[in-house]
């Protein structure tokens, strides 16, 4: 897990100093949407309770990534997680939480502004929240 905090912090501190992406694109800074279905890949989806079930049931541990369309950040963000993706350890999936959609799936795992990320091992217990 701790490889997994070191991957996100990182990838966190390079969106906020540089603020770009040079991969695959959820959106620009001026085109804020939300991962898209066909923008799915094995370790980056967007969160349902059914895409969570599935992925704790497989030994994942998960990483719910709080966004919200609105923000420059989070979309930054998401472009550094589709670009890197193969950086990711195969027993991770990164989950899309829509940050105005899911209210008790905040409340749950503390979170109290998007571009907020919670951690979740494969036995369906909370681990932390950044």
């Amino acid at each position: 897990m701790k490889n997994v905090l070191l991957f996100l912090w990182l990838l966190c501190s390079l969106v906020l100093m540089w603020c770009g992406s040079s991969g695959a694109s959820v959106g620009t800074d001026t085109d804020n949407v939300m991962l898209t279905a066909d923008q799915q890949t094995d370790t980056y989806k967007i969160y349902t309770t059914e895409t969570f079930d599935a992925a704790v049931a497989d030994g994942k541990r998960v990483v719910l990534n709080f966004r919200a369309s609105r923000c420059p950040t989070c979309t930054s963000v998401s472009n550094d997680i589709l670009a890197n993706q193969a950086a990711l350890p195969t027993d991770v999936v990164v989950l899309e939480v829509d940050y105005d959609k899911y209210p008790a799936v905040k409340e749950r795992y503390n979170v109290v502004q998007q571009t907020t990320f919670a951690f979740i091992d494969a036995n369906w217990e909370y681990v932390e929240t950044i």
